[in-house]
């Protein structure tokens, strides 16, 4: 972790108003409340000030030269879960037409139907065990590309990419992908900090390099796929002025603030239209919680609303249940957008969410001191995760965000089977 949690929080949020404030968003059937941008600076506050009851900024501790890490277990584990997630989403995509991503879209909206009416069985066996296991991918990420000595492109795509490839392509979405290209970047922050350059061996680096190279080149062709599923999600529009007229619309934003005739004459409509939705993506957090705080009245979800995994639970055992509370939320026309991870928790917990971000903030601050104090090596598996919590804090919770449950208990699975070793020689295995 680069900075403390609190400081990266607040950076964060600053970013994020900042993005809000400077780029010509226009607010065209929302309306944000005082009350509600101090309960979000309320919750901010609050996870900060956990944070920093357990750990103050501080410098990072070497870590025993003859201290390592052995990954022996933790290897069989993750690439034998990201094996059989990617063939069982192989089965789907050859049973189904998820490539189309018209399609899938489709497919996407009918679940979302079927969960605002209580009805629908839910996903089938296969995708659900693929559910289970696909996140497997990102503690493999974090375990290449930050531990490797060597990093392997071959592991690293078959069994840190394919599977989000795949989840994807059946969820007909981006954020599974999405996080993998931040967890690989933050990644890469921790590599420089295990491996640092100052030490490394003349060819390591060009090696890393083309692995840099590689990384970059998935990033662009996840951009291109992100373009065009914003563009299929674009209600359907015909052209650029109709997609924002259905943002205007559905969404109650556009661009239509201050200097936007600037920027559309400068890079044109099109270009125009996916900084807005690639924007609008980050900073929406801001307003839709600002909804929420203000007029939500509703019970609390008790984490059927920012958990995946409950959400699924319950849509079998009382569908009845998840039906009645995301209605409330589509009357607010708050649901299916992203909420920010304060206004999810205030959603599931009402306020009782302070008392989550209190918690929230203290496993940030502890995680925090174990990876600056330099006992336990081990410890630097979490920190892109928690990194990636705080960063993506505008879009849901830690929990919440893209199967955010799972994925750490993937995390947890990652750091516990791995072993700390001593050794002449210090060498991670």
């Amino acid at each position: 972790m680069g900075a403390h949690p609190a400081t990266l929080m607040i950076r964060v949020w600053l970013f994020i108003v900042g993005a809000f404030v400077i780029l010509p968003f226009h607010l065209t059937g929302r309306t944000m409340s005082l009350y509600g941008n101090f309960m979000l600076a309320a919750l901010i506050a609050t996870f900060c000030i956990g944070s920093l009851i357990v750990a103050a900024p501080m410098k990072r501790n070497s870590y025993a030269p003859n201290i390592a890490i052995n990954f022996h277990i933790t290897d069989r584990l993750l690439r034998g879960a990201s094996i059989i997630a990617s063939f069982l989403f192989a089965i789907e995509l050859l049973r189904d037409n998820y490539v189309d991503l018209t399609a899938a879209y489709y497919e996407r909206s009918d679940r979302v139907t079927a969960t605002l009416s209580g009805t629908g069985e839910g996903a089938g066996l296969l995708f659900q065990i693929a559910f289970l296991l696909y996140p497997s991918a990102y503690s493999y990420l974090v375990r290449e590309i930050g531990f490797s000595r060597k990093i392997s492109v071959f592991r690293l795509i078959g069994f840190g990419i394919v599977p989000l490839v795949m989840v994807s392509l059946v969820l007909g979405g981006r954020a599974p992908l999405a996080v993998g290209i931040f967890i690989a970047f933050l990644a890469i922050g921790l590599r420089q900090q295990i491996y640092p350059r100052t030490h490394a061996a003349g060819g390591r680096s060009g090696r890393n390099v083309g692995i840099y190279i590689a990384l970059g080149l998935v990033m662009l062709v996840a951009l291109n796929y992100f373009s065009q599923v914003f563009f299929v999600r674009a209600g359907g529009a015909e052209n650029v002025g109709a997609a924002f007229d259905n943002a205007a619309y559905n969404w109650g934003v556009t661009f239509e603030g201050y200097y936007a005739d600037v920027l559309k004459s400068l890079i044109g409509e099109g270009n125009l239209y996916l900084v807005f939705v690639f924007t609008w993506y980050l900073v929406q957090g801001i307003v839709i919680s600002n909804v929420i705080f203000t007029d939500y009245g509703g019970p609390p979800h008790f984490g059927v609303y920012g958990i995946d995994l409950v959400t699924a639970t319950m849509r079998r055992l009382a569908p009845g249940f998840v039906a009645d509370r995301f209605q409330q939320l589509l009357d607010l026309n708050v649901y299916g957008f992203l909420p920010s991870a304060f206004g999810t928790a205030f959603v599931d917990f009402r306020y009782f969410c302070f008392i989550f971000v209190f918690i929230w903030g203290l496993l940030a601050g502890f995680v925090y001191r174990r990876t600056r104090d330099g006992r336990d090596p081990r410890w630097l598996i979490m920190a892109p995760f928690i990194s990636l919590g705080i960063g993506f804090s505008s879009v849901n919770t830690p929990l919440g965000f893209s199967n955010g449950l799972v994925s750490h208990i993937w995390m947890l699975i990652a750091f516990l089977s791995a072993r700390t070793v001593l050794i002449q020689n210090p060498r991670n295995v």
